[in-house]
């Protein structure tokens, strides 16, 4: 089993479900409500864990109560957590409206991932050095983006690259992806900043596409019935990342991470989805 690390998001989810979700200028009541730690990256790192992968998370929180709930959650799953801590910062927030047929609509607060720099990736950077893959996400601001580009160059490692939520992302980073994950909106954005080597693009319910060196080849998904999408790309890209640690092949990995999203949209929330082993069998 390769040695993976992921660098990413973690924070505190509130989400709220009713029959549709707010549109502008419209008050909703909503029916139920559920909290419970959440963010891209830690749930790509959770998955490829509980999976059984040999991963190590680097996060950022606030020293508040949310803070605390998210340790005592490591704790909990025996997940092995770097976390960066600054005074005067509030741990990330996400509130997560979702829809009678399980659309969503993220919002996110950033403070303790947002005052981040680069020097706090050197207390990680032997984790990432030796680490054959790492994930990262476009939550990062650039000049974590650019640190990790410039580390993971040194070592070889692998980099996978979220590009969510879609934005400009330094030309020098983009240059040391060796594989992206967008869905459709966010490939097209990445495709106006570069044209990937090798990316694969989620289509929901509908499909997956791998481009490799031009190449197209698509892959069928799972029908099933979704009840919250929230987190599905996290559980893909970590179960990806789980399987190509495994020695898997890159087809392989896609279809085994099309498996695990599939387990996760069936769920109610998104720590309840995220799959084991056995649950894949």
């Amino acid at each position: 089993m390769k040695k993976v690390t992921v660098v990413g998001l973690c924070g505190q989810s509130v989400f709220l479900k009713g029959k549709a979700i707010s549109q502008i200028g419209e008050t909703k009541i909503y029916d139920e409500m559920h909290v419970e730690l959440g963010g891209k990256g830690v749930n790509s790192a959770l998955t490829t864990h509980r999976l059984g992968g040999n991963v190590k998370f680097l996060t950022a929180l606030g020293k508040d109560s949310y803070g605390r709930e998210c340790k005592e959650f490591f704790d909990f799953e025996n997940f092995n957590a770097t976390v960066i801590e600054r005074d005067g910062t509030k741990t990330d927030y996400g509130v997560i409206l979702t829809d009678e047929d399980g659309n969503n609509c993220v919002s996110v607060y950033q403070d303790a991932s947002k005052n981040m720099t680069a020097k706090d990736l050197s207390c990680f950077e032997n984790e990432i050095k030796e680490s054959d893959y790492l994930l990262t996400q476009a939550e990062m601001k650039d000049e974590i983006l650019l640190e990790i580009a410039k580390i993971c160059k040194q070592s070889g490692t692998k980099i996978i690259f979220d590009p969510s939520p879609a934005r400009e992302f330094p030309k020098e980073f983009l240059q040391n992806v060796w594989l992206f994950t967008p869905n459709e909106t966010e490939y097209e954005n990445l495709f106006k900043q570069i044209i990937p080597q090798r990316v694969v693009i989620t289509k929901g319910g509908q499909s997956v596409q791998l481009i490799e060196n031009g190449v197209k080849t698509t892959f069928e998904v799972a029908k099933v019935v979704a009840r919250n999408t929230t987190g599905a790309g996290d559980v893909f890209n970590g179960a990806l990342m789980f399987s190509l640690s495994n020695n898997e092949s890159l087809f392989d990995a896609i279809k085994f991470a099309i498996k695990a999203s599939a387990f996760k949209v069936q769920s109610k929330y998104v720590i309840d989805g995220i799959p084991t082993q056995k649950d894949l069998l």
